[in-house]
């Protein structure tokens, strides 16, 4: 996604905030960026799939099964 894109919508006053969390988490290496032509983007890492899948099921037991089976 976008960073322009994944910021939108929020308010005014809380980007500056939201874009330095968004800094903090790519150098800990739980976001990472890639350039497009059109922008910078982040995505999440396959390798932190099966956590964010374990942490959402929490919050939301009616999810799906995840596509590895589990």
């Amino acid at each position: 996604m976008l960073e322009d894109n994944l910021l939108r919508g929020f308010p005014p006053d809380q980007v500056a905030g939201l874009r330095e969390a968004l800094e903090g988490l790519k150098r800990d290496g739980i976001v990472l960026r890639k350039s497009t032509k059109h922008g910078p983007a982040v995505y999440l890492p396959p390798s932190l799939g099966r956590e964010i899948y374990e942490e959402l099921r929490k919050r939301y037991p009616f999810l799906p099964k995840p596509p590895w089976g589990d």
